[in-house]
């Protein structure tokens, strides 16, 4: 994996925020600790945003093409089980279903669907070696 050059978060979260795309939010939680959040502005949806869910939905319904990078986001979307807050208005299990087909014949859906599982995968076995680990030291 690549990492960022130093300060290199810093300087594109400030220019997001000063294209407006988000804000900065910086407050206290508990009167202690500092938290910084970021936060799309205000009554806005980046571009971005918009333009592949509109793909997305259009592959979906059937009424735009596949690309492949409409593929692995079908994939990331099904794989996290986040179909139904980003279309709430579209029947479920037509998305499920559709998003399914979508990314079997997409290698990079099939990537994305990879590097997902493998994350979850190595969620639970840091949780079951934690639990374990306090189970035994108790």
């Amino acid at each position: 994996m690549k990492w960022f050059a130093k300060g290199t978060q810093r300087r594109v979260i400030e220019r997001l925020a000063a294209a407006g795309v988000l804000r900065i939010e910086r407050t206290r939680v508990l009167g202690i600790f500092a938290r910084t959040r970021y936060p799309a502005a205000f009554g806005t949806e980046p571009v971005a945003r918009t333009e592949a869910r509109e793909k997305l939905r259009a592959a979906i319904l059937g009424t735009g093409p596949v690309l492949p990078r409409t593929a692995a986001l079908g994939a990331l979307v099904a794989s996290t089980e986040l179909d139904r807050k980003i279309f709430p208005d579209l029947e479920r299990r037509l998305v499920r279903a559709r998003l399914k087909e979508i990314g079997e014949g997409d290698w990079a859906a099939a990537a994305v669907r990879k590097a997902i599982q493998d994350v979850q995968a190595a969620i639970m076995a840091g949780t079951v070696a934690a639990t374990t680990a306090a189970v035994v030291s108790s």
